[in-house]
């Protein structure tokens, strides 16, 4: 293309102007239009001082490299097919609708700009008459149709819970968990495999993975989604979602395993949103989708967890992945007080160029967290020691006290912990055929069975309490587990009559899914001095640490002189500082964790 032809382009397409000051924003104005027109809006600029009346738009931004042209202030202006779709479907025919969209109302190439104005996201939406959500066009109807299905099934479950209740009351219900009839609902004309696929399809639209939806739609009661030409209360999609997470019937078919359905729950879960800690709420985050790195933490911004910190936060995306999220680390470690952000960095230590104790939250997470704040469990390690006052923490390098407890001696990784129960080669029933033979006292003074029935659920019973406050009914539970291991693995009932009779009353199930969930991707591992823990990927001869402000045990390993963090753990007998007791066998030194 000739250089004259170039410059002609570029003067056709729309250039944005400087925002004044930190104070204004810009507001879209879409004009009106029929299906078959050209898209066509105006820019505003609005201050905090007197700002317009606007309601903000959700999306999800789609493939970067699609783009299409739209008309703005009359100069064309490129913007992705997906928000393009939206707003023909959002576009009113005899008037202008005002709208806030990010891609658009945002100069995306001006990183200064772009900075500010995401610090101010949770108030634009808060801002706004109502959000609207664009999940994307209908296709065969099937849009219409869970959206027909919600509106039924909302209405059964409040009209069984309360006849005065109605959709728009459902705006103040923290917990919607709360509306659900315990029993499945009967009579429903939308319980057919046709309306559970098609309700399926809509939690699987994309925009029910994203990162930053989460904090969009928890800033403003009024949240309308949209689908094709039909549109319903994020709440009243959100009661769905939790029927169906309630009913295994129902979620385990049709297409839900491979659909976002429970995003929707976890993401209007508001007491939960309140309570949660900063690293737990970023290491939740991961499960959903960002497209840049800086926003595995900006998105989040203005989430309770962020704002209820007196730390002020400001975006930044002149700033690199490794300053960014040192810095979050970093401030955690401060504000809470302790080590918690430690138990969330899960990455190779091959990687040497990242700081080991600073989680890297553009990671999938390997396994989950020992003491997350998802559970009720809260381990003290280091007993009731707080952080020390002498932690520092400078140029990439985290100074802090502790003890070398033990050394790991041998360990076994345990996968994807989806034991098939009729492998003989099973862990628990390895375990359990050693201690037939050599049974011998764990350091605790129970045997090495018990401990190791705690170790394998990280010290969890079924209702994410400790173990230990409910062992006749753990033990049980872990009994009933093993006699089900047993039975299906074609042993001589006879060798494991005692366990069936332990197991009497137990739920197998219940130890199952903890085992389950808390092995995922861990290592059993036995310590030199006797003691059993679940750890990350280790190796023999790395340090099991207490380090004070610590919940829980640190696996650490040497590397000249000094330290880098392999993981958190659980290591059964010293969960509740026991391994700070005696200062003579145990003395304290300072870990240089690079």
């Amino acid at each position: 293309m000739p250089a004259s032809a170039r410059d002609e382009d570029a003067a056709r397409q729309y250039q944005y102007q400087r925002l004044s000051s930190p104070s204004e924003f810009r507001v879209l104005e879409l004009f009106p239009g029929t299906a078959d027109e050209p898209v066509s809006y105006r820019l505003h600029t609005a201050d905090w001082k007197a700002p317009l009346a606007y309601e903000a738009v959700s999306y999800a931004w789609g493939d970067g490299g699609h783009r299409h042209p739209v008309i703005c202030d009359g100069l064309q202006h490129m913007i992705s097919l997906n928000l393009r779709d939206g707003l023909i479907a959002m576009r009113l025919e005899d008037r202008s609708r005002m709208l806030w969209v990010d891609s658009i109302c945002i100069n995306q190439k001006n990183t200064e700009e772009r900075g500010q104005q995401v610090s101010h996201m949770r108030s634009i939406y808060e801002g706004a008459s109502r959000v609207l959500v664009w999940l994307g066009p209908d296709i065969e109807s099937r849009g219409e149709q869970a959206i027909a299905a919600i509106r039924e099934i909302t209405k059964e479950c409040l009209k069984r819970r309360d006849k005065d209740m109605d959709e728009a009351s459902l705006r103040s219900v923290d917990e919607l968990w709360d509306v659900l009839p315990t029993e499945r609902l009967e009579g429903l004309r939308c319980d057919n495999p046709e309306t559970w696929k098609a309700l399926a399809w809509l939690f699987s639209r994309p925009w029910f993975s994203r990162l930053w939806v989460i904090q969009e739609v928890n800033s403003n009661e009024d949240v309308q989604l949209l689908c094709g030409g039909s549109q319903v209360s994020w709440d009243a999609a959100v009661v769905t979602a939790s029927y169906i997470l309630r009913n295994a019937t129902i979620h385990r078919h049709w297409g839900f395993p491979e659909s976002y359905y429970s995003n929707a729950y976890y993401m209007r879960r508001r007491y939960w949103l309140q309570q949660v800690s900063l690293p737990s709420l970023l290491n939740w985050g991961r499960s959903f989708k960002a497209s840049e790195q800086l926003d595995r933490v900006y998105a989040l911004m203005g989430m309770p967890s962020f704002t209820k910190m007196s730390i002020t936060w400001k975006a930044d995306y002149s700033k690199s992945k490794k300053m960014l999220y040192e810095d979050v680390a970093t401030k955690c470690i401060r504000e809470m007080k302790n080590l918690r952000v430690l138990t969330y960095s899960q990455h190779s230590q091959d990687d040497k160029s990242f700081p080991s104790w600073v989680p890297q939250w553009d990671r999938e997470a390997l396994y989950e967290p020992i003491n997350d704040s998802l559970t009720k469990v809260h381990w003290k390690a280091s007993g009731n020691r707080g952080l020390p006052a002498d932690t520092e923490i400078a140029a990439g390098v985290l100074r802090v006290n502790g003890v070398v407890f033990d050394v790991v001696e041998s360990m076994r990784p345990l996968g994807s912990a989806t034991w098939s129960h009729r492998q003989l080669d099973h862990p628990v029933l390895q375990f359990w055929e050693r201690q037939r033979r050599e049974s011998r006292a764990y350091p605790t003074g129970e045997t090495n069975l018990e401990a190791f029935s705690f170790t394998m659920t990280a010290g969890l019973g079924h209702d994410l309490r400790k173990a230990l406050e409910t062992r006749e009914s753990f033990n049980a539970d872990f009994a009933a587990y093993l006699g089900q291991l047993l039975r299906q693995s074609a042993y001589n009932p006879t060798a494991y009559r005692s366990v069936t009779v332990a197991g009497k009353g137990g739920n197998w199930s219940h130890y199952d899914d903890l085992v389950r969930r808390k092995c995922r991707n861990r290592t059993l591992l036995l310590t030199k001095r006797g003691y059993l823990g679940l750890g990350p990927t280790c190796q023999v001869g790395d340090y099991v640490c207490i380090l004070q402000g610590g919940e829980v045990p640190f696996i650490l390993r040497s590397t000249n002189g000094n330290f880098r963090l392999v993981g958190d753990a659980y290591i059964h007998g010293i969960m509740e500082g026991e391994g700070m007791i005696d200062p003579e066998m145990f003395k304290s030194k300072r870990f240089d964790i690079h």
